[in-house]
């Protein structure tokens, strides 16, 4: 199976206006991901 073959559907289920959008998420890394949140959390704190 071919992730392009389903990117449209994926795209559209997350929301996207673009599937280019949607390649982004696919090519994260956890360490990105990670910083994000780090930044995210600084930023906003604790929500829970």
């Amino acid at each position: 199976m071919s992730i392009d073959e389903h990117t449209a559907a994926l795209s559209a289920y997350l929301g996207h206006v673009s599937p280019a959008d949607t390649y982004w998420y696919l090519s994260a890394s956890l360490e990105l991901m990670q910083l994000a949140a780090q930044r995210l959390h600084a930023h906003f704190g604790q929500t829970r």
